[in-house]
């Protein structure tokens, strides 16, 4: 079987979800091609999904929806009927899982896809607050064994599609419409400090294509996302927002040395675990 996975990950943790899927799916001897969407777009053109036997998408979660680029990516899709298509997410919270994805499989309906499986893994926040080094290495500890026991869902043909209910999927949708404002506005107003080179990495590196080169001066568009690869992947740390700076991790966001560090132990969360990721541990049985 052929597979094509399609993801956007801002700051990374998608991307590892992503391999960890094409790397299983490998393990059982199928083919499989990984696509940044953001790629796909710039391309501008439809793209045709037919020659994969399987399709899997996956994004971080943005205000418990997927981000816009998801759903432009989704606009130059051919129609593909009866396409088998499995959805995965990554979110810093296991809060109502994510979010709906009820107009996500709309979308992917009216191409004529059928999507038959979703899931979720919880990874390290890359806004707001770092998390202690044990949580991100067992975060991913976990992500890895889950996300590898879902592909073997998958491929045993389970259907398996989240329901939230009718208050939190309208309350979900409302915010993510908020937000996708007001993220506009945050991003545009993003301050670039004297430390700034000029070395245009962000401009490469922006998935939204929002930031520019005017006058030997980084500029911000009206198209942010907020998903932080700016500001994380600026090798002098010029790049800060200039409002609600607290969405910034002051540290930088970078778990690759975490989880290849062999000395950190993946034990932060148990069935002592207290206060705010009590309820981590409950969503992955860690209490019982």
């Amino acid at each position: 079987m052929k597979v094509g996975i399609f993801y956007f990950s801002g700051t990374g943790n998608t991307k590892i979800v992503a391999k960890i899927i094409k790397q299983e799916l490998k393990n059982q001897n199928h083919i499989v091609v990984l696509h940044k969407i953001e790629d796909l777009l710039k391309e501008a053109m439809m793209f045709d999904t037919k020659h994969y036997d399987m399709v899997g998408i996956g994004y971080p979660v943005h205000a418990l929806n997927a981000p816009r680029l998801i759903y432009q990516f989704i606009q130059i899709l051919g129609k593909d009927t009866r396409k088998r298509v499995f959805l995965f997410k990554t979110a810093g919270d296991p809060l109502w899982l994510g979010g709906p994805t009820s107009l996500l499989r709309k979308r992917l309906k009216k191409k004529e896809f059928d999507v038959f499986y979703e899931f979720l893994e919880i990874m390290p926040a890359n806004v707001v607050v770092s998390y202690d080094e044990k949580l991100v290495k067992q975060l991913y500890q976990l992500a890895e064994v889950d996300t590898r026991n879902q592909v073997q869902n998958i491929l045993a043909g389970q259907r398996s599609l989240q329901k939230l209910g009718f208050f939190k999927s309208i309350f979900s949708l409302l915010f993510s419409t908020m937000e996708s404002l007001g993220v506009k506005i945050v991003g545009k107003c993003f301050r670039v400090s004297l430390d700034c080179t000029n070395c245009g990495a962000c401009i490469l590196g922006c998935p939204m294509q929002n930031i520019i080169r005017k006058n030997d001066r980084i500029k911000f568009k009206f198209q942010c996302s907020l998903c932080m690869r700016c500001i994380y992947s600026c090798p002098v740390n010029a790049i800060h927002p200039r409002i609600f700076r607290f969405f910034e991790i002051k540290r930088g966001y970078n778990i690759k040395p975490i989880i290849t560090d062999s000395s950190i132990k993946g034990d932060f969360l148990s069935s002592e675990t207290k206060g705010f990721f009590k309820r981590f541990a409950k969503y992955f049985g860690l209490n019982e």
